[in-house]
């Protein structure tokens, strides 16, 4: 089953790319502080990313988790891979991400914007009742909005232990 799994991603990630039997579906980045600080508008300082598949409808997803440099809650992603180019895709200008599984096995995430949003309140904020609405972030570089690929951000990824991407279960 995981080979089969495996396999249907590999086709939609990254049709030309070879890929290992043996490979991860749990990729991640931990940024140090040296990295953020010479990199001064990048949001992220740590992402998760679990290669998926929907079971309803096969489409293939990414299931992402991201915290911010600014921002103790835990935000998450869920881009859909349908779109022709390979790209994957939120609804309603979430914007979209584009994967590609490299040779040496780390997940390359190329974006322009890609929306983000967590329902958890700061540390000490009233949660109005528990009625707010999502908090949304941009993950990509930079303030702003950019729907565009002319400034990507780009996330170099590196396979990690499929425990790693369980925050979903509450394991990671």
């Amino acid at each position: 089953m995981r080979d089969i799994l495996m396999t249907s991603l590999v086709i939609s990630f990254c049709a030309a790319t070879a890929f290992a039997k043996e490979a991860s579906d749990c990729f991640g980045r931990t940024y140090d502080l040296a990295h953020l600080k010479a990199n001064p508008e990048q949001n992220a300082r740590d992402i998760r990313a679990k290669l998926t598949t929907i079971e309803e409808t096969g489409v293939s997803a990414i299931h992402m988790r991201i915290l911010f440099r600014d921002d103790p809650r835990e935000f998450t992603a869920y881009p859909a891979c349908y779109m022709e180019d390979g790209s994957c895709g939120i609804d309603c200008d979430g914007g979209h991400v584009k994967p590609e599984l490299m040779e040496d096995g780390r997940l390359r995430l190329t974006t322009g914007h890609l929306r983000a949003e967590t329902f958890e309140t700061l540390p000490g904020d009233d949660d109005e009742g528990g009625c707010a609405g999502p908090v949304t972030r941009n993950i990509a570089d930079g303030p702003g909005y950019s729907d565009g690929m002319d400034k990507p951000t780009v996330f170099i990824l590196y396979p990690r232990d499929s425990r790693e991407c369980g925050w979903e279960d509450g394991d990671g």
